[in-house]
């Protein structure tokens, strides 16, 4: 049987994590905000909202929804445009699991 959930001490990020980064990354820009402005919206330090934004820690569904309401936009904005690659990506991921 497989596993549902990756094992954490793995250091590469998950496609899909990988494709919310860029989307919120390209959020923020398109504002024009800075890493602070998100950060203290949410309740973070700046220092996590860059980790965000380059796939290094995970972001929750909770803290997922808290940008997407300061950044305007539904929690789908950043599922959206995923190609057939990181689609690829992410099957074989989850069948090497």
């Amino acid at each position: 049987m497989r596993a549902l959930f990756s094992d954490s001490s793995k250091r590469c990020p998950d496609p899909l994590d990988v494709h919310i980064a860029r989307r919120l990354y390209l959020r923020r820009r398109q504002l024009g905000l800075t890493q602070t402005d998100i950060a203290s919206a949410i309740g973070v330090r700046a220092q996590q909202v860059q980790k965000y934004e380059r796939a290094m820690n995970r972001i929750s569904a909770s803290t997922l929804f808290k940008i997407a309401e300061f950044l305007e936009v539904p929690v789908s904005f950043f599922f959206d445009v995923m190609d057939r690659t990181l689609l690829y990506e992410i099957r074989k991921a989850m069948r090497a699991r």
